[in-house]
């Protein structure tokens, strides 16, 4: 028997769900939206790098994390 959450949900099911992660990491709204965007468009990129039968959310969430972490480690360089 397949599972739902595996097999049926969209990238745009989770928009609120990649929001409500994104605010964990960014205080201000229109950061956390920008976060998501970004996440968004990695995702489409790399869809064919989706493994099929794996869940979309926690793929989208390590996306969501990855691009945070690497935009600390840009600000941290950049800083005077």
């Amino acid at each position: 028997m397949a599972n739902q959450e595996t097999d049926d949900v969209s990238i745009v099911d989770l928009i609120p769900a990649l929001r409500a992660f994104a605010r964990t990491f960014c205080r201000v709204p229109d950061d956390a939206d920008d976060l998501v965007q970004e996440t968004l468009t990695k995702g489409l990129a790399n869809i064919d790098n989706f493994e099929p039968g794996t869940r979309m959310k926690s793929w989208l969430f390590t996306i969501m994390r990855n691009s945070y972490y690497t935009r600390i480690k840009a600000a941290d360089r950049e800083k005077p």
